[in-house]
């Protein structure tokens, strides 16, 4: 991508994309003409003058036939696709009761259903956020997560911090180790 930002590659496709607009808004303009001299411009033929309508008299034309006169325009004009009527009244109730729901409903799980289930799928590592870790030499490093300062053996809500390394702390959960690095806010499994 370092050709992108030579002058002379970017000039060059500023250019394009000016012609590539123009061309748009102007779909019968020629840039370049390949043939010498300009175009002669198209003769303009003037559109025939319409007819005058005749006077609307009763008509004697039965109603059926205009009706087909009418379905044969209708005809014209609709695609040629025909339609099963047949399947189609057969399935149509279904189709109309088809979504006993809100396809777009946010469905949320009961949070009775989830007590005892698995407790490692809702981990409050998640929701902390380590701001620093003190390291000194000959003692025992720190860490600071959310506004509280801890050490390794320390307990926060049942999670114990077993390993406080250079960027992570590592915790031991009721299920499995997580750890929380800066910047994370989800917890990476080991």
């Amino acid at each position: 991508m370092k050709f992108l930002r030579n002058p002379i590659v970017t000039g060059a496709l500023v250019i394009l994309a000016v012609i590539v607009v123009y061309l748009q808004i102007f779909p019968h303009a020629h840039l370049f003409s390949f043939g010498g001299g300009a175009r002669a411009p198209l003769p303009v033929t003037p559109a025939p003058a319409p007819a005058p309508a005749a006077p609307l008299a009763p008509t004697s034309v039965p109603v059926a036939a205009r009706q087909t006169a009418e379905t044969k325009a209708e005809a014209d004009i609709s695609p040629r696709a025909a339609v099963d009527r047949q399947f189609v009244e057969l399935h149509f109730d279904g189709w109309v009761n088809w979504p006993q729901r809100d396809p777009f409903l946010v469905m949320e799980p009961d949070p009775l259903d989830a007590i005892g289930k698995d407790e490692g799928t809702n981990s409050p590592v998640t929701s902390w956020k380590l701001m620093a870790i003190y390291a000194q030499t000959g003692s025992q490093p720190l860490a600071v997560i959310n506004r509280g300062v801890y050490r390794e053996g320390d307990e926060i809500q049942g999670y114990k911090i077993i390993k406080i390394e250079g960027d992570e702390v590592w915790f031991q959960g009721p299920r499995r180790k997580e750890r929380l690095g800066f910047g994370r806010r989800m917890p990476a499994h080991p």
